[in-house]
């Protein structure tokens, strides 16, 4: 317990010092993102894995769970969180309308999301935490073991002078089928420039996003 609380406490304090002096991203800390969102974007994960559901972390697995997550060929890492947290292990209902089962808030959003990139049989997630008035990058890799389970193996908090803070894990997650999944669009995080390569598209991308929504509250 005192190892973790150490842990802790070390990630608080890089954090806490960092976030007074640098803007996100700093040149390391683009470097450093996998990718980014471009309009032909197409990563071909359901060429290696199921992606019509959710993975989820198996029962009883040691570890810090993540949240259940949805990938999506454009790219997008879609964290999701579930209304009532017994649903997230509910497999006697494979093919659940997800939509009506997961948290969206009054702006319509799932959650913040990320972006994922495949290297051989590696996905890497790039997702972002917002602390103390800054936005800070973390890394988080997964082995595909077949095309129903993923293994995350490691996460990085990237920190803007490169002293990035790594831990090791070894949590299995499931694929779980669904139906109804919310689109890639339902993910805030996708609003952010610093997820666009190109200025230009992702300005185009908040003006089609502002549209639509307008068009669903009508």
């Amino acid at each position: 317990m005192f190892g973790c609380m150490k842990i802790i406490f070390y990630i608080i304090g890089c954090l806490s010092f960092s976030s007074c002096w640098y803007p996100f991203p700093n040149a390391y800390e683009r470097s450093m993102q996998a990718g980014r969102f471009h309009p032909d974007i197409n990563t071909h994960i359901d060429e290696r894995v199921n992606i019509d559901g959710y993975y989820v972390r198996e029962k009883n697995m040691p570890g810090s769970p993540l949240e259940p997550f949805i990938l999506y060929t454009d790219g997008t890492y879609g964290g999701i969180y579930f209304k009532d947290e017994d649903s997230t292990y509910e497999q006697k209902r494979p093919h659940t309308s997800l939509l009506n089962e997961i948290l969206i808030s009054k702006r319509g959003f799932n959650a913040p999301g990320g972006y994922y990139k495949v290297k051989n049989d590696t996905i890497e997630v790039n997702f972002y935490l917002s602390y103390m008035l800054r936005i800070f990058l973390i890394k988080r890799l997964f082995k595909i073991l077949d095309r129903n389970h993923l293994l995350f193996f490691q996460q990085t908090w990237v920190m803007p002078k490169g002293d990035n803070f790594i831990t090791d894990h070894d949590v299995l997650y499931q694929f779980v089928p669904a139906d109804n999944l919310p689109p890639s669009t339902n993910f805030a995080g996708k609003l952010r420039r610093y997820l666009w390569e190109n200025k230009k598209d992702w300005k185009a991308y908040k003006r089609r996003m502002k549209e639509v929504r307008k068009e669903n509250r009508q």
